[in-house]
């Protein structure tokens, strides 16, 4: 990912002395008072023994979901709506969750729900969108609707248990088929719109049919009859976020009514919007046929992926779907002929560090899932779909690397053949017509070319194969209507080599446009080009710089982590000495300790027993008489930690944690969890990956 010559690789090992007592006498969800919070627990063997996605208690729901506390958004747009709190933050943050649900933002929307669980742990309503963050995730989605309907009290607002109980409903009734449950869920938010003079009622409907017909199949009857419900929202609040949910339903059904609707404008989105609210627009864009607008857009929305990525420590966001951001962006440039620009991308992507989770997967599913994985994919589809063979051929040793030192490595390496020979069952549309068209066969390439919709035809890339495949086999009238100014306008941009075809240049001979038949690149065009100079700089660098501090070791001089700048470092936060999960993570790094030595990797360990017990919290005696090579630092107040993010604030404990950081000071891998990173071997290799020339 980054050149860094002649630089040496620290590991500092931070981690926090916890007596085990503490996990044997008191084990999670039994803390009902909260008067355990704070006390330092380590929770690895119980983590491994939980199922969070059929939870038996609040802690289980809770666990491997969001530890960190939400933080104020911008640009989700305006709700309002009263809950049965008096806790004026619970309701703050409960509008910001709703806001969340209507961008389909579901872990956002969860981190606020918590919030106001925490804030309020009585509140019905809080449960309720905890259970409306979890509709793809049906055991959670169920404890947390039926923690909603316990808590419905005599004295809980009519109100609340209207919308408390079809929620129940919905969740209890998991023998119905799908299709039925989501019918009568819509139908009961119906009712409760019908009596309600409450906008927001009306929403949530509106936002329902959207989805159902979207994801239950469950298909609109009447667009304009359910438009009417966002039109009256929007009538009354301009700023709702139902606005982005309407692009969904012409999108569908009748995507010329995205203009009248004014549903294509940059300004229904605004310049503080999340990465949602870009990507929706640039897929309303590709619906409406206007592909150099809708790249643009998907461009804003990656932006802002890599701006929150890069404010981390400033604004711990986790922004969704960067990898479908990043991906749906490639494809566009794909489509639009910019094969050099997605390359780029898709390299860049290629460059990403792996989740640590790779390492343990031995189906290969966590590889293709992750930024990586999807950079590959959509490399090889880029090379098919416009024939750029050299390209191709270079992407098995554009990937090596990355993929040697798996367990799925074998796996993975079968699968990357597939889609470097073509021969995957993924291949795009583009990528089959054209290869059809390689090997004379015209007609097929139309009917492959056919299965796309007229407003993917109208992007370059399909068009070109288009115009090529008629005009080969005699139909010269579709060749020359598709023979256009819009495709001789984004043409302009276009560096594929289709763009020279000898066919093209026939048909602009009969059109009498002459052999440069591109217009010049249009100002959005050119808009373009500069985003993604600027993205694919960013996809390599715009990390967030690693929080500084200083802290004594055993004899009480203060090691600063700026000693160690110019060289990658490794941080391990784990529990301490008296953890025996973190000590069997120190046995894990023992063996590989020559091997980070030999690499120039020195290794530090920082815990949070006091300094007058650190020099004997690791002695070697506790780890088979073999001296531990590490220094070991006291960060005995978690300042540390907070400032790391190893922390669960909502329960207010620390957290396993495993960061690299690059010698300008930057985290570029992280690795976070209830239980310990235990693959040392496998860390070496990927820093030296990530940080390597």
């Amino acid at each position: 990912m980054m050149s860094f010559r002649n630089s040496s690789l620290l590991v500092c090992i931070v981690t926090m002395g916890v007596p085990l007592g503490w996990a044997q006498e008191r084990l999670p969800g039994t803390d009902v008072d909260g008067k355990w919070r704070g006390k330092l627990y380590c929770l690895a063997a119980w983590a491994q023994r939980a199922n969070p996605e059929l939870p038996k208690d609040v802690a289980e729901a809770f666990l491997n979901s969001t530890e960190l506390a939400p933080r104020p958004l911008q640009g989700l747009g305006k709700v309002s709506w009263a809950i049965d709190s008096e806790n004026k933050e619970a309701q703050r943050w409960f509008n910001q969750g709703l806001a969340c649900l209507h961008l389909l933002w579901n872990e956002e929307a969860e981190r606020a729900f918590r919030q106001v669980h925490t804030l309020d742990p009585e509140c019905a309503m809080g449960f309720w969108g905890l259970a409306m963050a979890n509709f793809d995730r049906p055991g959670r989605g169920a404890y947390f609707s039926r923690m909603a309907k316990g808590k419905v009290k005599p004295k809980t607002p009519v109100s609340v248990r209207a919308w408390v109980d079809p929620v129940a409903r919905f969740f209890e009734e998991s023998t119905v088929p799908m299709a039925r449950r989501l019918q009568v869920f819509a139908r009961e938010l119906e009712g409760l719109a019908m009596k309600s003079n409450e906008i927001e009622s009306k929403a949530l409907l509106f936002r329902q049919l959207v989805l159902n017909d979207y994801r239950g199949g469950l298909e609109v009857t009447s667009p304009w009859a359910v438009d009417r419900l966002a039109a009256e929202v929007l009538a009354i609040n301009p700023d709702h976020p139902s606005r982005h949910t309407r692009r969904f339903l012409w999108m569908k059904h009748r995507p010329a009514n995205l203009e009248s609707a004014g549903l294509l404008k940059e300004e229904t989105v605004g310049v503080e919007a999340p990465a949602p609210a870009w990507r929706y627009l640039g897929e309303a864009q590709q619906a409406a046929g206007d592909w150099e607008a809708s790249a643009l857009s998907l461009a804003r929305a990656v932006e802002t992926g890599l701006t929150t990525r890069a404010n981390w420590f400033a604004n711990p966001l986790r922004g969704p779907a960067f990898e479908d951001d990043c991906g749906a962006l490639i494809e566009a440039l794909s489509k639009l002929g910019r094969t050099r620009e997605a390359l780029a991308m898709a390299s860049a992507m290629i460059a990403q560090s792996l989740p640590g989770s790779v390492v343990s997967d031995k189906t290969s599913a966590t590889f293709w899932s992750s930024t990586c994985g999807r950079g590959v994919q959509a490399y090889a589809q880029v090379c098919h779909a416009h024939q750029l063979w050299a390209e191709a051929a270079a992407l098995e040793n554009l990937v090596q690397p990355v993929i040697s030192n798996l367990p799925a490595g074998a796996l993975i390496r079968k699968e990357l053949a597939e889609w470097t020979t073509g021969a995957h069952a993924n291949l795009s549309l583009e990528a089959r017509a054209h290869r059809e068209l390689a090997i004379g066969n015209a007609e097929a390439a139309i009917k492959v070319l056919k299965e796309l919709s007229d407003a993917e035809r109208a992007a370059f890339l399909p068009r070109a194969l288009w115009i090529i495949a008629h005009r080969d086999t005699g139909h010269v009238k579709p060749a020359l209507f598709g023979f256009d100014q819009s495709f001789r306008a984004q043409g302009g941009a276009a560096d594929t080599p289709l763009r020279g075809h000898a066919t093209l240049r026939s048909v602009a001979a009969l059109r009498r446009v002459g052999t440069k038949w591109e217009h010049p690149a249009t100002p959005i065009a050119n808009k373009l080009s500069d985003a993604m100079k600027k993205i694919s700089a960013d996809m390599r660098a715009a990390f967030p710089v690693a929080p500084t501090f200083s802290l004594p070791d055993g004899k009480g001089t203060e090691i600063s982590l700026k000693s160690f700048r110019g060289k990658p470092t490794v941080l391990i936060f784990f529990l301490g000495a008296g953890c025996i999960q973190c000590v069997e993570q120190l046995h894990s790094f023992l063996p590989e300790a020559p091997a980070y030595e030999k690499a120039g990797i020195p290794i530090v360990a920082v815990s949070t027993d006091p300094v007058s017990v650190l020099k004997y919290s690791l002695r070697g005696e506790k780890l088979g008489n073999q001296p531990i090579p590490f220094t070991i630092l006291s960060d005995e107040d978690l300042s540390i930690f907070r400032r790391y993010f190893i922390y669960n604030e909502f329960e207010r404990r620390p957290l396993h944690g495993t960061i690299v950081i690059s010698p300008e000071g930057k985290v570029v891998w992280s690795h976070v969890d209830n239980q310990p990173f235990m693959e040392p071997r496998w860390l070496l290799k990927e820093v030296q990956r990530l940080t390597g020339p």
